[in-house]
């Protein structure tokens, strides 16, 4: 709070005094010169003289404090009490003992470091509970968000070998903007189908045939839908898709090769919802069709030989009864059902085939079976007269069904484009040949009349640039399995389709409402239990109703809980009795007792606007006041006189119970009908046969004796003399007790500034709280002031007689604000306008900055409810309580960036620390601005710093200078150069970040 200002009725001083002097002794006796470095006699009486008149003058110049004093006291005012400061303590179990223990309100704690001997006590009974916060997510019920705060939510892969191979790591707390959904959540919506043939193409087309609603491919259409497969290397998307809506078909070219499932050997292709799906979308029926381009073969070979596969012999160029040619394409083969094309050039050549003399007379080798040569001076003919096209179905060679019959396909001699069609049949089976794996198709030799005749021209056919394609023409094949993932649940519907019902592709969420669900892993087996919310306070937030639920067996139900956040405008913790009821519950596959915050009201609708930020929640915190409740102490009397009063051993007393003993004024029959009616009230001794030996009576504290009548049980309390007083005896009643106990007081007091203490300074209980391991003030103690100076009490009595105790004007308001708290130090009213930027004449908005503005903003929330209440009594009736409204002012981060040339007589670091710094005290809402501080609402000009930058002596010249301002109000973050910055009455100048660049000679 300001000083008040030192009126003067003379205002001179001793050296004026002494200068008059020397002014009329130069009329009065020219001759004698005032000298007061070398005094003569005269001299010395003249300084006499002149010290005693400023004595007097000083006396004088007190009339208008003392008359100032005595009016106030005129007017009945007294010091305010000293206030004790306040504090959140954290407390924790020992470790795997007992599922929680109970510290009872006013529990001792004792404050360690530079404040030491501190006594705290706590506001509340807690009871700590070893059940923790293991998980935390936030739920959009718009669009079903689903955002992890603390843990990890287990959402399915799209593909199982993505999830065996993904490692996931348990999550931190993370501070977050309650209902605000700008991430994009963990959840997914997904559609997979499988089919271990037609998806595994290679830079060829999948065609998909989809029956359902036209809204997938519409999106799709938009590119709000993903289409993706899992390939070798991982999960990729296609290259290339075209949705024709119109025939319900989609066009899908993907470069690589699909990575099969090792278990069922199937291939994979996706689509993903990009967005949140608001509604649901279903299909009746999808069926799939690919066709492979033209290629040539994987592998050509005769069992013995590797053969070119776009020019070879298929049985060499001498015919062999049995002879073999092998055409592998693994993967067009692999198409079960499709129709694959063979097609070649085909040319028949001639070789003749003679023996010399010694091979004739060489006998063939058993193993080959193979007749004897017939030597002839004929020469013989020999074609390929019939062959057989087969494929290995894992037990044996098959006979490959083809479009017609080629077993002579190779006896005509014509030769030319010759092309085999079949369809490809499901159980073919890889073969090993010559070092390849994979399908093949087996051409065998079995019949070529004369191939053993010597000699022989053999009509051998050769083959040219042989390519092999597939497709599946009009025949669309269902996918032999479907897989959905709908948020964070994966679901196969592989039956629902063989079935022919509709299905869901894409799902809404369950969510109807923004939830904040809080897990817990234990049930919570007493109460009251108490979690905290460590908030951002220093932002505009007016507060919100929003409920909590607990859960149970049969769903959710209402929790009742004592909020101490003020509808989460500030940091504090909540409060509540566990329901006996409270049962786990799965939520997102985490089994857990579950904390819902919910806002069913819809509240926040958009995504737009301030939110209140969550920086921490903890279990066990319990708020703790520099409270030192004292013993019990009793007093006694000699004589009962008018204004007795009583000495009090305790200073900075905040207030007291005081038990007067009235025995003798009553029966038995009246002291005990008074026991059952004031229960709270009253109490009593008795002896060994049930009579009442001391009945003591509760009475009231009041300001003054004025309004108090005989039958009322009243005292004051000096709290500068630390005495307790009583009243006349007639007007009021008084002790009268003089056999034993007169009365009994318990004293509550604090140590006012002094309870300001650091955090983690109190770490010790003065009580035996069993199986607790460790107790910490989480923040800085705060609020705690001393008794008020007479100085404070002369300006609030100055106030009230300026504005006769009614609040009219704009300044009845910053007086009236000002003499609530020495630790306030600059008010604003502002007339029309409320702090969410909202405009009505009928608006009053009081702005205060507090001294520890920055540290924390406990202080003002601990004076709030007393200055609301005040106010609202104080101030004109017209005012509604909705519209008089109490906030800190929106602190605009002040940043700025310079760029300078460097230094001779300082390094470049102790450049920039000079500025940061100076920068950091120029802008200090409090202290900055020569010792100012900053009034609300003003923003510095760039000149001003301008001037401040050149007053440091850093010995570098400015080059150039920015200034960038950050603020959040209700509608958002807002940042921009502050030449953009809007007019805003509620601004408070803040320190941001600033940069400096230093430039080189070079």
């Amino acid at each position: 709070m300001k000083e008040t200002k030192d009126y003067k009725l003379d205002k001179m001083e001793l050296k004026d005094i002494q200068d008059q002097i020397t002014h009329l002794a130069k009329s009065y006796t020219p001759e004698w010169k005032f000298d007061t470095t070398n005094p003569d006699i005269g001299s010395v009486i003249a300084l006499v003289f002149s010290e005693q008149t400023m004595e007097n003058k000083k006396r004088f110049n007190t009339f208008l404090d003392r008359f100032h004093t005595e009016f106030a006291n005129m007017m009945g005012i007294s010091l305010l009490p000293a206030q004790p400061a306040q504090t959140m303590i954290s407390m924790g179990l020992i470790q795997d003992t007992i599922p929680g223990t109970y510290v009872p309100k006013g529990t001792k704690l004792l404050s360690g470091g530079e404040n030491e001997n501190v006594v705290f006590e706590t506001s509340h009974p807690v009871y700590v509970t070893n059940s923790k916060l293991t998980n935390i997510y936030m739920v959009s019920g718009e669009d079903g968000r689903i955002i992890p705060i603390l843990g990890r939510i287990p959402v399915p892969s799209l593909f199982k070998e993505e999830e065996a191979n993904e490692v996931q790591e348990e999550e931190g707390f993370v501070p977050f903007h309650l209902f605000q959904y700008k991430e994009q959540g963990v959840q997914k919506n997904a559609i997979i189908f499988y089919h271990k043939t037609i998806f595994d193409v290679e830079n060829e087309t999948i065609y998909m045939d989809f029956q359902g609603e036209s809204v997938f491919l519409e999106e799709l259409s938009k590119g709000t839908i993903d289409c993706v497969y899992l390939s070798e290397k991982g999960v990729l998307p296609v290259e290339e898709l075209q949705v024709d809506p119109g025939r319900h078909r989609i066009m899908i070219r993907k470069r690589l090769k699909c990575h099969k499932t090792e278990a069922e050997g199937y291939c994979a292709l996706a689509f993903i919802a990009r967005n949140p799906i608001l509604e649901d979308m279903h299909f009746s029926r999808v069926l799939f069709a690919s066709s492979g381009e033209e290629r040539i073969p994987d592998f050509v070979g005769n069992g013995n030989t590797d053969l070119i596969p776009t020019d070879f012999n298929p049985f060499g160029d001498t015919l062999a009864l049995f002879s073999e040619c092998f055409i592998a394409c693994d993967d067009y083969f692999a198409k079960a059902g499709a129709r694959v094309k063979i097609r070649f050039q085909m040319e028949i050549l001639e070789h003749t085939v003679r023996l010399s003399k010694q091979q004739e007379d060489e006998e063939l080798k058993i193993i080959k079976r193979k007749p004897r040569t017939i030597t002839s001076d004929v020469v013989g003919e020999c074609y390929a007269e019939e062959i057989s096209i087969e494929y290995y179905n894992g037990n044996g060679w098959k006979r490959l069904e083809c479009d017609r019959n080629y077993n002579r396909l190779f006896e005509n001699a014509d030769g030319g484009m010759i092309s085999i069609s079949f369809l490809c049949p499901s159980d073919w089976e890889s073969i090993t040949n010559s070092g390849y794996e994979g399908r093949a198709i087996r051409i065998q030799l079995l019949k070529s009349d004369n191939c053993y005749l010597i000699p022989c021209n053999h009509h051998y056919p050769h083959l040219e640039n042989m390519k092999i394609s597939y497709s599946y023409e009009e025949r669309y094949e269902p996918p032999e399995k479907v897989e959905c993932i709908y948020q964070t649940k994966k679901v196969d519907i592989s039956n629902l389709i063989a079935s022919g019902k509709t299905a869901k592709a894409f799902s809404k969420s369950d969510y109807i409402s923004n939830a904040l669900y809080m897990g817990f892993d234990k049930k919570f087996e007493n109460g009251p239990v108490s979690i905290y919310f460590k908030m951002q306070d220093d932002m505009p937030f007016m507060g919100t109703d929003l409920e909590f639920r607990y859960s149970t067996i049969n769903g959710f139900k209402k929790l009742r809980v004592v909020d101490h956040m003020r509808k989460f405008t500030k940091s504090g913790t909540i409060r509540f009795m566990p329901p006996e009821d409270m049962a786990m519950a799965s939520m997102e596959g985490i089994r857990r007792y579950w904390i819902m915050l919910v806002d069913d009201k819809r509240i926040f609708r958009e995504d737009s606007g301030y939110r209140p930020k969550i920086q921490q929640i903890q279990m066990n915190v319990v708020e703790a006041s520099n409270i030192e409740t004292l013993a019990e102490e009793s007093y006694y009397m000699d004589t009962v006189t008018a204004h007795m009063k009583f000495q009090l051993n305790a200073s900075n007393i905040l207030d007291a119970d005081v038990w007067v003993n009235e025995k003798s004024r009553m029966t038995q029959r009246q002291m005990k009908q008074m026991l059952r009616e004031y229960p709270a009230r009253t109490r009593a001794e008795y002896d060994f046969m049930g009579n009442i030996q001391e009945f003591y009576v509760l009475w009231t504290e009041v300001d003054s004796f004025e309004q108090s009548v005989s039958t009322d049980r009243h005292y004051m309390l000096d709290r500068i003399r630390n005495q307790i007083m009583f009243g006349d005896g007639i007007h009021v009643m008084i002790p009268r007790e003089l056999d034993g106990t007169a009365f009994q007081i318990i004293i509550r007091s604090c140590e006012g500034v002094r309870g300001n203490v650091e955090v983690n300074t109190i770490q010790e209980s003065l009580a035996n709280i069993n199986y607790i391991d460790n107790i910490s003030n989480i923040t800085m103690a705060y609020g705690g002031t001393n008794l008020e100076t007479v100085d404070s009490a002369l300006s609030r009595s100055a106030n009230m007689l300026s504005s006769r105790k009614r609040l009219v004007t704009q300044n009845d308001y910053i007086r009236e604000v000002h003499a609530m708290s020495d630790n306030i130090d600059k008010v604003k009213c502002i007339v029309g306008r409320s702090a969410d930027g909202s405009f009505n004449v009928d608006y009053i908005s009081i702005v205060i900055l507090m001294k520890d503005y920055g540290r924390n903003a406990y202080s003002f929330y601990k004076l709030l409810p007393l200055l609301q209440k005040h106010l609202q009594e104080n101030c004109e009736i017209t005012v509604l309580p909705a519209n008089l409204q109490i906030v800190e002012p929106i602190a605009m981060e002040l940043s700025v960036e310079i760029w300078t040339g460097e230094s001779k007589d300082e390094t470049d670091f102790e450049i920039q620390e000079k500025f940061r710094e100076g920068l950091r005290s120029y802008l200090d809402p409090v202290t900055g601005n020569r010792g100012n501080g900053w009034e609300i609402g003003e923003v510095p000009k760039k000149a001003q710093i301008m001037m401040k930058l050149n007053s440091m002596k850093t010995g570098a010249m400015i080059r150039k200078m920015a200034m960038n301002v950050k603020y959040t109000d209700a509608q958002g973050v807002h940042e921009c150069d502050i030449d953009h910055l809007p007019e805003n009455p509620f601004f408070i100048c803040k320190s941001g970040a600033h940069k400096i660049h230093i430039f080189t000679q070079s």
